[in-house]
């Protein structure tokens, strides 16, 4: 059997989407809640 690599950052995985790239913004703050948005999707 395989070993199942952890990702260490899977919000990461969402934003190297073509879809989602424009949205990122460079400035750190606001990346942040983006990050903090997607996790909050997928927990649901």
């Amino acid at each position: 059997m395989k070993k199942k690599r952890t990702i260490k950052n899977p919000s990461a995985k969402a934003l190297r989407t073509p879809t989602f790239r424009p949205k990122v913004i460079h400035s750190k703050k606001r990346y942040v809640r983006k990050k903090v948005k997607l996790e909050e999707i997928d927990d649901i």
